[in-house]
């Protein structure tokens, strides 16, 4: 597995908004009403809310890509289409569910990854460069959403050692569902 992340601009937009539709519509779409998606992908995803959260300097999006070799063996880091994103947001940016001191967190509000890339080790390095880029800012912990439901996540957040402080809405459409609030503590992880 050879990837890189790139952290997003506005130049990315589109490549932002397509994979995130795609990721979030295929994580979701079977276990809820196509209605409440539909909704939601509209609304979430929309050119001017993503606009706005590119602008926001606390708010940071990485695209995850496929390394591929160009003919001259080196390395296309002009990818097309990117196989996953995460988001990080610092200070003011933050959820208010966190319930803590938001200067020594960081909230890992999405991390999506393509159906077709998934139990690659792709997961893994988005969370491992999540962590870094926390550490680096010199923060605490990281915490995050994720839903009950999603047994896959929660466990694979648990391998990873987060551990699970709180509970929270998330709204779909018409549907309120519970988001386990899970941390990692930062300060002993090496």
């Amino acid at each position: 597995m050879k990837c890189f992340i790139n952290k997003c601009t506005l130049n990315d937009i589109d490549k932002l908004i397509k994979v995130s539709i795609k990721t979030f519509s295929d994580t979701f779409s079977s276990l809820n009403e196509l209605e409440n998606i539909k909704n939601y992908l509209e609304t979430a995803f929309s050119k001017e809310k993503i606009e706005k959260e590119l602008k926001n300097q606390n708010s940071n999006f990485y695209l995850l890509y496929n390394e591929i070799n160009d003919d001259d063996g080196g390395v296309n880091s002009n990818q097309s289409d990117p196989i996953g994103y995460f988001k990080l947001n610092d200070l003011d940016a933050q959820g208010s569910d966190n319930h803590e001191d938001t200067s020594n967190s960081i909230e890992l509000e999405r991390i999506y990854l393509l159906k077709e890339h998934q139990k690659k080790g792709y997961g893994q390095f988005m969370i491992d460069k999540a962590i870094e880029i926390s550490k680096n800012k010199q923060r605490s912990y990281i915490w995050l959403g994720v839903w009950e439901k999603n047994y896959s996540s929660l466990e694979f957040y648990k391998r990873n050692g987060f551990i699970k402080f709180g509970s929270h809405t998330f709204i779909i459409g018409d549907d309120h569902q519970i988001d386990y609030l899970l941390k990692l503590n930062l300060t002993n992880k090496n």
